[in-house]
């Protein structure tokens, strides 16, 4: 898929409190849960208590900023924790911890200044160097961060350090005094102050998360916390609580005193727990907008983010090219979010979502760049699996690996039906924690 489209109810009261504020709570796929209304009021399923009470919908299997990839993940983090930069409303970036940064050497070496009296949640003083270590340690191999590239790309010497071909000390990382860091980048990157407010772009300070040993981030007690909230009760099966940060640096924005995340994957449940009050802010499937679109409470929020299958490049089938062609072309892209998802989604035509800025302000990236994925093409997709299935010497079947939220799994059975149906190929649905997924790819 491309642009995805998310409906969700979410309640009047709460819609009038932390309009723009840091507080914003982002939940998987469906962007902040506030409008931009006037700050005030409070309410809630807790009956005007000021906790918000939202569904989280997946597991949260990894909460270590230098190693974490997936969505809930990291909107449980951007709670607690905060880069240099963050996003406003409108994905433009602003300081944070940092409160300028000056931008010389042909615009590749970036100088950050960090705010007077910014502090972690045990009251000690967040620092240049705190950044540096966070960095580094998601560069070093041994942590084995998927997402190292994203520092790596750009920072000069990330790339070497990450691959073993260099040392931390080749990093362009200095920190002339607590205030102060110093990043010099391989290119020019007009995007740079946005990556940091990456999760991966985090601080974390050295001698807590030595302490902590393999403890680290393993509970809401083995994490220190820089942004608006801490989080006081963590279950990765169950959800997460989240208390307001007295010790953040813009406390006086941030309305809401306690956020409950809960893990309710099933959409109905879920549904049934925000008619009954016992939650604020609940995404819609698709059998279920009809029947709400028209409330004072029904909103609707597009999110820039491609959705595609990921195959085991160290499997022999699915390391087979034509295996892949017949997949990419077997599968009706149109008719997933048409018939199953429709929520406004669009089919996608590349890696790269729509809307995506390209290269002026006519031309989005999709636009300029065209498609780049291969159409629909049933004829094509069962000739490329024949090719696999004589390369293979046999005829294999595949295995789908989904997590278990409602509409996970009505797109691994759509996925099922299109493979067999399109390909000939025989296809099994496992419903897998995002934690064991990982361990089997």
């Amino acid at each position: 898929m491309g642009v995805s489209t998310t409906n969700g109810l979410t309640r009047r009261d709460f819609l009038k409190l932390s309009g723009g504020s840091a507080a914003a709570f982002t939940l998987a796929g469906c962007g902040s849960v506030f409008s931009s209304g006037d700050s005030g009021g409070s309410g809630g399923s807790s009956g005007g208590s000021n906790t918000l009470t939202i569904n989280l919908e997946s597991d949260i299997p990894d909460i270590d900023p230098g190693t974490t990839t997936d969505v809930t993940s990291f909107n449980v983090l951007n709670q607690v924790m905060e880069g240099l930069y963050r996003l406003d409303e409108n994905n433009v970036p602003q300081p944070a911890m940092a409160e300028s940064s000056e931008v010389s050497n042909g615009e590749r070496t970036y100088t950050f200044t960090l705010r007077d009296g910014i502090r972690w949640s045990n009251g000690d003083p967040v620092t240049s160097q705190d950044f540096m270590y966070a960095w580094l340690r998601a560069l070093d191999p041994e942590t084995g961060g998927q997402y190292a590239y994203i520092i790596g790309d750009y920072i000069e010497g990330g790339t070497e350090f990450n691959a073993g071909e260099g040392s931390r000390e080749d990093v362009a990382i200095e920190t002339p005094d607590d205030k102060t860091l110093e990043v010099t980048l391989v290119d020019p990157t007009p995007y740079f102050l946005g990556l940091t407010a990456f999760t991966t772009y985090f601080p974390l300070k050295q001698s807590f998360v030595e302490e902590q040993g393999e403890n680290f981030a393993q509970g809401a007690d083995s994490l220190l916390y820089n942004g608006p909230y801490t989080m006081t009760e963590f279950e990765p099966a169950n959800g997460a609580t989240f208390e307001k940060n007295e010790n953040y640096w813009d406390a006086g924005n941030v309305d809401i005193q306690t956020i409950d995340g809960q893990v309710i994957k099933d959409s109905d449940t879920a549904l049934n727990l925000y008619e009954s009050g016992e939650l604020d802010v609940t995404d819609l499937n698709s059998e279920q907008v009809q029947a709400f679109e028209d409330s004072e409470e029904f909103n609707t929020s597009n999110q820039f983010t491609s959705w595609y299958l990921e195959p085991n490049y160290e499997n022999e089938v699915t390391g087979n090219r034509n295996v892949r062609i017949a997949l990419q072309t077997g599968i009706d892209r149109d008719s997933l979010v048409n018939e199953v998802l429709r929520d406004g989604s669009r089919a996608s035509e590349g890696l790269v979502p729509f809307g995506v800025a390209g290269t002026s302000e006519q031309d989005t990236f999709r636009e300029f760049v065209g498609r780049t994925v291969r159409e629909f093409n049933p004829e094509e997709a069962t000739q490329s699996w024949n090719q696999a299935v004589e390369e293979l010497g046999q005829e294999p079947s595949l295995e789908i690996l989904t997590d278990d939220t409602s509409t996970a799994r009505d797109i691994a059975t759509f996925l099922q039906s299109q493979i067999q149906e399109n390909i000939g190929a025989q296809v099994e649905i496992t419903v897998t924690p995002f934690d064991e997924r990982l361990e089997r790819m």
